[in-house]
């Protein structure tokens, strides 16, 4: 009899282990060091400097009563030959305020095939009347000589109004008062940016030189004159890095131009 109710109870046992359900697994460790590290702060040193602006020194175009009244007082310096407003030698069209008329002409004495004695404009009209910036004389008498590459409206500067942008090439003789260097056959890139701002007078970004190209025009195996830079507009104006050689250090740098 015992022995039955051993048995017994031993089978209750091993059925009762069988039905058992499985073990839960392991609660996560709840300390510290089981969380995911935040990323560490960047340091100080990773945040770009702000770029330092330089103003750059705009030039105003005179304001004239008239073309006609400019190519009158032409005559008293000099340019007694002829001025060519009445048939512009460039009128941009497809105007909007506010411009009113742009075109490019000259004043002085032309001879074919050269300029000689002569001098370009540039006249801007816009409600406030005309305004004229005009390049220097060039031709005879040691003086360069200019040629005008191109004109046209853009919004060269993004952002406001759109600009007058004249680019020319600018040739002469140059004089260096460097050991190696005397006088030199030298040609240069100029650019000029005229803009209309609130005021309704335009202001230039003036003759701004962009390349030189100079040799001795005795001896090509005398030391160059050789440097450009790269001119890339900003939201603020433009910079000016080095593109070849080793332009002016005033050349070099981010610049702010702002209209009035």
């Amino acid at each position: 009899m015992n022995r039955l109710l051993l048995a017994c109870l031993c089978l209750a046992a091993c059925k009762s282990n069988k039905e058992a359900p499985p073990a839960s697994p392991p609660a996560p460790s709840s300390t510290p060091d089981a969380a995911p590290k935040a990323a560490a702060p960047a340091p100080p040193d990773a945040v770009p400097p702000a770029v330092a602006l330089t103003d750059w020194q705009l030039e105003g175009a005179t304001h004239v009563d008239s073309l006609a009244e400019l190519c009158k007082n032409q005559k008293h310096e000099g340019f007694s030959e002829g001025c060519s407003w009445k048939k512009p030698d460039q009128t941009l069209g497809g105007l909007s305020a506010p411009y009113k008329s742009v075109l490019l002409f000259w004043s002085g004495k032309p001879e074919e095939g050269m300029a000689e004695d002569k001098a370009f404009h540039l006249a801007i009209e816009t409600d406030k009347g005309w305004f004229v910036h005009s390049f220097e004389k060039q031709g005879s008498g040691g003086l360069p000589s200019v040629e005008i590459d191109s004109i046209e409206l853009a919004d060269f500067f993004p952002g406001g109004n759109p600009e007058t942008v004249v680019r020319m090439t600018r040739k002469g003789i140059e004089s260096y008062e460097e050991p190696k260097l005397s006088d030199l056959a030298s040609e240069q890139k100029i650019i000029t940016i005229c803009g209309v701002g609130a005021s309704g007078e335009p202001k230039c970004v003036a003759d701004l030189q962009l390349s030189e190209n100079a040799h001795d025009q005795n001896d090509d195996n005398k030391d160059k004159i050789a440097w450009e830079v790269k001119l890339t507009p900003t939201k603020d104006g433009f910079d000016l890095a080095a593109a070849s050689g080793k332009p002016p250090k005033e050349l070099v740098g981010a610049f702010r131009v702002v209209f009035p």
